[in-house]
């Protein structure tokens, strides 16, 4: 964000050390070119012959191939491990 002008600034009050702090007030934001982003990534996929709905074969060294967590065991079951769960708050265990 870009500063409007030097002499534009906005004044706020501190609660905690009760002073006040002045900072300068920024410009909003247009996104100009998003219009034509849309418009350039739309001719890219009607213009694209192969498409993305493709099965993709991972090479051997690639980092996708590794395991959807960290874990180094299975997870037990769902039920199970609600079975086992105690409450701080439940005073009947």
């Amino acid at each position: 964000m870009s500063v409007k002008r030097l002499s534009e600034l906005q004044r706020t009050f501190n609660k905690k050390s009760g002073r006040w702090t002045v900072y300068p007030v920024k410009e909003k934001k247009t996104y100009h070119y998003i219009e034509m982003m849309m418009e350039w990534i739309l001719e890219k996929r009607l213009e694209d012959k192969e498409g993305f709905h493709k099965k993709q074969d991972l090479e051997e060294g690639d980092p996708r191939r590794l395991a959807g967590n960290i874990a180094l065991v299975p997870p037990p079951p769902t039920a199970e491990l609600a079975a086992e769960k105690k409450s701080r708050f439940d005073q009947s265990s």
